[in-house]
């Protein structure tokens, strides 16, 4: 089977997820792919800084984090356990959530965007087919291909998509 798409996106986590959403919203068709059925909790970021909060609601994500239960975090303390105000000179204050519940909201508002999610698909390979960037994933009903001008891999550290532009990962 074979499909085509104005972009795809690899991985439908925060930044996956959110980057679809603004496509869609735009009126591309796009697909996402997301391994995972159901969202596991992982020791990761679960912090949205203060200057990423005003990007956030310039994508219009807001409803997306209020469903999650993202609150706001205006204070941080250090090593010095004092609390220090954390807030953009607009008063934006950074957010904390549960990871897993933020991610399933935004892959439901890019769902909701018009965005097609595709949950429990295993990335084969990403490569040219007919010399057009594809996809090949496998899902329970067999393996697709899928192409788009447009792919972006959001799969995190060990993303294939980087692999298969023969991208080194990048430690800091």
């Amino acid at each position: 089977m074979e499909q085509r798409y104005d972009s795809i996106v690899i991985g439908g986590g925060i930044a996956g997820a959110s980057f679809a959403t603004a496509l869609a919203r735009e009126g591309a068709h796009v697909l996402v792919l997301e391994r995972e059925n159901v969202f596991k909790d992982r020791v990761r970021g679960e912090w949205l800084a203060p200057w990423g909060v005003a990007e956030m609601r310039g994508l219009g994500l807001e409803e997306a984090f209020q469903r999650a239960g993202a609150s706001e975090m205006p204070f941080l303390a250090g090593r010095s356990l004092k609390p220090r105000s954390v807030k953009t000179p607009d008063g934006d204050a950074g957010l904390t959530f549960f990871h897993p519940v933020l991610q399933a909201s935004l892959l439901r508002q890019a769902g909701n965007s018009g965005a097609t999610i595709e949950r429990g698909a295993r990335v084969v390979e990403v490569a040219t087919a007919g010399g057009r960037p594809a996809v090949q994933y496998m899902t329970e009903k067999g393996l697709v291909t899928a192409m788009a001008p447009l792919i972006v891999g959001a799969d995190g550290r060990t993303s294939l998509a980087r692999k298969a532009l023969g991208a080194d990962e990048q430690v800091h």
